[in-house]
């Protein structure tokens, strides 16, 4: 717990870091507090982040799963060629 803590602590204090030396100079932004940069990491966790739960089937989804599944299989095929 204290670890999830410190990390949580740590995120917050670096994207506020990151966000007050760019972003006013970049785009004209606002500096953010501490808080409202926590705010931003939760609010890019949900927005982001997969919300797949654990699946059964382990089968590739998304836009490129079908070329992602093309590769492991051509990856599997010169294995095995390169074994026997």
């Amino acid at each position: 717990m204290v670890g999830i803590t410190a990390l949580a602590f740590l995120l917050g204090l670096g994207l506020m870091l990151l966000w007050n030396w760019l972003m006013p100079a970049v785009f004209g932004l606002p500096e953010v507090t501490y808080w409202q940069a926590l705010g931003l990491l939760v609010l890019s966790h949900i927005l982001f982040k997969s919300h797949h739960h654990e699946r059964h089937d382990k089968a590739p989804r998304g836009p490129f799963a079908k070329l992602r599944a093309k590769f492991a299989h051509d990856s599997n095929e010169k294995s095995e060629a390169a074994e026997g």
